[in-house]
């Protein structure tokens, strides 16, 4: 299942499950790892995740979400690709991971998320260059010219100020 641009759910669902818990579990497995750090372009997240965040925002309790994913599993099941959907898959079907989901989204909400300094840079940066993504595609096709260098300094400071805002590091 692909997110459809279309339909209504607020932009902080979307940008809790992209940031709050996609970029956040590469974060956090980044920091496990020796290698040297690459920078993913990940997917935008399925509109399954979107709607359980959007609950979990919307204040739903634990025990109701649980309830919610397995009659999202049952009714969805065949139609997900686990090659691709591997993630939701993991959150429908296991406790663990549905927790983790959960605990994730309400974090990024409260603008109290448990990590480290290193992992909020991380962040950041993905938030950041999404959104000069995001604006210099605006500009190419409202105007069909690429972003000029005043702009491309404005679209930066508006980046930073935005991943400030979103991204909070509980000390």
């Amino acid at each position: 299942m692909e997110h459809n641009k279309n339909l209504s759910y607020s932009n902080e669902a979307f940008e809790a499950v992209r940031y709050g818990f996609q970029y956040r579990k590469t974060s956090e497995e980044l920091a496990k790892s020796d290698s040297d750090r690459l920078n993913f372009c990940l997917p935008d997240p399925s509109e399954i995740l979107i709607f359980l965040a959007e609950a979990i925002i919307g204040g739903i309790v634990y025990d109701a979400l649980k309830s919610i994913a397995v009659k999202t599993w049952s009714k969805f099941k065949d139609q997900l690709s686990l090659n691709k959907e591997q993630e939701v898959y993991n959150i429908l079907t296991k406790d663990d991971d549905l927790v983790e989901f959960y605990t994730y989204i309400r974090e990024f909400h409260e603008k109290s998320m448990r990590i480290t300094e290193q992992q909020e840079k991380y962040i950041k940066e993905e938030v950041i260059a999404d959104y000069n993504g995001e604006q210099a595609s605006i500009i190419f096709s409202k105007y069909k010219r690429h972003v000029s260098i005043t702009e491309q300094l404005d679209i930066n400071k508006e980046a930073h100020k935005k991943a400030d805002i979103i991204i909070v590091r509980k000390k």
